[in-house]
């Protein structure tokens, strides 16, 4: 009866946080009716951390880990995979929380996230998603329970309150939040992918039999090591490397663009303002030592 009692109390103090939040929260199962499985995580399953214990591990993961924060273009999914890996390893319990803008959700809106690009790479200094997503973990403090999120994308300093991670991105007061299970990856989208609508199925970064899939390919750590180049190459131009018409700016304000170059995936079909010859033409000693330090690095994160 005692247990029974604690649980439904702190049910009440997690309905009363998220009854809080200004953005609409919604479930993948009644919301697609795919029937592809259980995707949706209750916080209220998930142990509880002090505010010492949740520092101790943000500083860890943000800090330490040699994940590259500074360049939020490159895959959300990609850091919070490895931030998820990181966790499990030190047996934090957590979840992910996704956002979707309207443009992943509704056929024919176009409405993205956004946030300011600090670096100032990208066209008009605005990054733009359509989704975005973060390990959450439950903190417990003076018997108050508050869902904190871990992305130094966002916030370098200390984890954030679901509330203002959700505020601090725009066009998030018409978009979607919600909590999956933290063995989650990535998503399948309608139209057999060609639409950017997400069908309701959701697929963990691991192997499977039969199939060469994105573990196989090492993805996720090809794209931390994009990211690792591109402040290579940012800090490159900070430093005073002549870019007079603005190419490797160009190649660094869209991640797809970096993921064409450098990674062997290559997942998209061109450049966005720039060509491969161009770059290879008038900056070939750079590129070549970007592509080598892309090599190390993703041999790094394999090994992580």
């Amino acid at each position: 009866m005692r247990n029974l009692i604690v649980l439904s109390i702190f049910t009440l103090l997690f309905l009363f946080n998220k009854s809080a939040i200004a953005q609409e929260y919604f479930e993948i199962e009644p919301t697609f009716n795919c029937n592809c499985g259980e995707f949706t995580k209750k916080l209220s399953e998930l142990k509880t951390y002090s505010k010492p214990q949740i520092s101790e591990l943000f500083n860890k993961i943000a800090f330490e880990s040699e994940m590259e924060f500074r360049y939020p273009q490159g895959g959300c999914q990609q850091r919070a995979e490895m931030m998820h890996k990181l966790l499990k390893d030190l047996d934090i319990e957590h979840a992910k929380v996704w956002l979707f803008a309207p443009i992943d959700l509704e056929d024919g809106n176009s409405t993205q996230l956004e946030i300011k690009d600090e670096n100032g790479l990208a066209p008009d200094s605005t990054i733009k998603w359509g989704y975005h997503v973060a390990p959450c973990i439950l903190r417990k403090s003076d018997n108050k329970i508050d869902t904190l999120v871990i992305d130094p994308s966002i916030r370098k300093k200390a984890p954030m309150l679901l509330g203002d991670w959700l505020n601090s991105i725009k066009n998030s007061d018409v978009s979607k939040y919600t909590f999956l299970d933290a063995k989650y990856y990535f998503f399948n989208t309608q139209n057999n992918g060609k639409s950017p609508v997400i069908d309701g199925y959701f697929y963990p970064y691991e192997p499977v039999d039969g199939s060469v899939t994105m573990y196989d390919n090492a993805t996720v750590e090809r794209e931390l090591a994009v990211n690792d180049v591109a402040m290579f190459l940012k800090e490159k131009l900070d430093s005073g490397y002549s870019d007079q018409n603005g190419e490797i700016k160009t190649l660094l304000g869209s991640v797809e663009n970096l993921i064409s170059v450098f990674s062997a995936q290559q997942r998209c079909n061109q450049l966005n303002g720039v060509s491969m010859r161009i770059l290879l033409e008038n900056h070939s000693k750079l590129i070549k030592e970007a592509m080598d330090y892309y090599n190390e690095r993703v041999v790094f994160w394999v090994n992580k």
